[in-house]
């Protein structure tokens, strides 16, 4: 499952976005909602949280 299933953005804004993921243990730290991602409502961050722990999880990528 991709993200922009669930929102669309750009590929780039998709990747700061896993990367951000990926910093933080499959959360997205509340600095890097608030800066950079406060447009995506709660529902759609626990959406992609799943999804990064579900494609990730138990890989050191």
């Amino acid at each position: 499952m991709s993200v922009n299933v669930i929102v669309d953005m750009p590929e780039r804004r998709s990747d700061l976005l896993f990367r951000f993921l990926h910093r933080n243990g499959g959360r997205l730290s509340r600095r890097g909602r608030e800066r950079k991602f406060a447009a995506l409502t709660d529902d759609e961050v626990e959406r992609v949280q799943f999804i990064y722990r579900e494609v990730f999880a138990g890989n050191d990528c």
